[in-house]
């Protein structure tokens, strides 16, 4: 393998999702340490970024962006019931 493949490589699968999923987190946590409306900053910014893994999932043709929009959406959506039921 030579130098310039290394650098052409595409990202694995997991290192996508695992990018992803701290994206999320960021923000997430970010929404509950802050007051008031920063908990639908973070719903808002959930649904953002299930859409830009959905587009990147059709223009890069890998399914590891749309399972990690998925994941997120599920996650979001359990910790946003969670939160309201609190």
């Amino acid at each position: 393998m030579s130098e310039q493949d290394k650098y052409n490589k595409p990202p694995s699968d997991l290192k996508i999702l695992g990018i992803n999923l701290l994206i999320f987190a960021v923000y997430t946590i970010w929404g509950f340490l802050g007051k008031g409306d920063n908990i639908i900053f973070s719903f808002i910014a959930a649904v953002i970024h299930f859409m830009v893994c959905c587009i990147e999932a059709v223009i890069v043709r890998r399914w590891s962006w749309f399972l990690a929009g998925l994941i997120i959406i599920v996650i979001g959506l359990g910790t946003c019931v969670n939160t309201i039921r609190l």
